[in-house]
């Protein structure tokens, strides 16, 4: 198995370089809210949500609904969240928005009046994740809080950080070479520790 799956984030213990504090808060007590995570690319946002789903235990007390926003209009969202007002019983509801940049402006006048706690049943939480806010109308991002993924040199020593213990626990006594801090990195100086974890 390849490392960058291997140790894939699967808890929200294992996210590094950011602090989801709030949303773990949250999670303990749900109640109707939404999420934006935005940034750029690679800088942990959808392995965040994967793994807040997965620590949450979606496929056993969760429902999930996963939506690519440039593949979806108006009709999939109503759909979307009609089912999780029609089923609320017993049963939390975690929408996944991705690319939320991408989304359709009808689409998106559609959500300035759902995305609220008198709309939202009160077992269902929305993540959005998003590279780019200008995209998005200014009124429905305030139906959000919002987290920043930054792609500065605290997440990337953090990172590096938690390599180093991945290092240690496959290589056993064989230290880590001097060029580990130059992986990770594509051709346009983005890192990615999915790419570092393939080097």
């Amino acid at each position: 198995m390849r490392l960058d799956q291997k140790y894939s984030r699967k808890t929200i213990t294992e996210v590094v370089g950011h602090d989801l504090t709030d949303v773990v808060y949250w999670l303990e007590e749900p109640e109707p809210q939404c999420w934006m995570f935005y940034g750029p690319p690679w800088t942990g946002r959808s392995s965040s949500v994967s793994a807040l789903a997965k620590d949450r235990g979606v496929d056993r007390d969760w429902d999930l609904h996963y939506l690519e926003c440039g593949n979806i209009g108006k009709n999939e969202l109503e759909d979307t969240l009609n089912r999780c007002r029609k089923y609320p019983m017993g049963k939390f509801h975690l929408i996944w928005l991705e690319e939320f940049e991408r989304l359709s402006p009808q689409a998106q006048v559609f959500l300035k009046t759902r995305l609220d706690i008198q709309n939202l049943s009160a077992s269902t939480m929305v993540f959005a994740c998003s590279n780019d806010l200008s995209l998005i109308d200014e009124a429905l991002l305030q139906r959000f809080d919002s987290i920043e993924f930054k792609s500065d040199d605290s997440f990337k020593d953090a990172c590096f950080q938690r390599m180093a213990e991945i290092w240690d626990t496959e290589a056993g006594d064989c230290p880590i070479p001097q060029e580990a801090d130059s992986w990770g990195y594509d051709s346009i100086k983005r890192f990615s520790m999915r790419l570092a974890l393939r080097s």
